[in-house]
């Protein structure tokens, strides 16, 4: 099952999850919910969203939604707008040199061609 948003796991039974969408780690990861006996001992409660629950069962409570979950977090950064590299704006400027020396070779094709013909009929009366 794939978990919807970030939450708090609330209560369980042998949860693991795979994060690996997220965090990159090939490992399933224990999810514990916190109690207090086992506060002392860091459980590890939170669901991230988008990850998978691979084992187990119980409930939780969603924290995050949307761009303040940790995947929209990461997709809202991943969505910036990068800057050219110098070299790739000296191949814009050849691009668009080329562009017009293409214009200027078929507006002068054209022209001569549309001349021919014009002469062509001239000479024919």
């Amino acid at each position: 099952m794939r978990i919807p948003a970030d939450a708090v796991l609330l209560e369980g039974i042998d949860i693991s999850t795979d994060e690996s969408a997220m965090t990159g780690e090939p490992e399933q990861m224990e999810k514990t919910a916190i109690t207090a006996e086992n506060y002392e001992s860091n459980p590890d409660p939170f669901l991230l969203g988008k990850t998978l629950i691979c084992n187990g069962q119980g409930s939780a409570m969603i924290c995050c939604v949307g761009t303040n979950s940790r995947s929209g977090m990461a997709e809202e950064k991943l969505q910036t707008e990068q800057d050219q590299t110098p070299l790739q704006q000296k191949l814009e400027k050849i691009a668009n040199s080329l562009a017009k020396i293409g214009v200027i070779a078929a507006s002068v094709t054209l022209a001569i061609g549309w001349g021919k013909i014009i002469l062509i009929k001239l000479l024919e009366k």
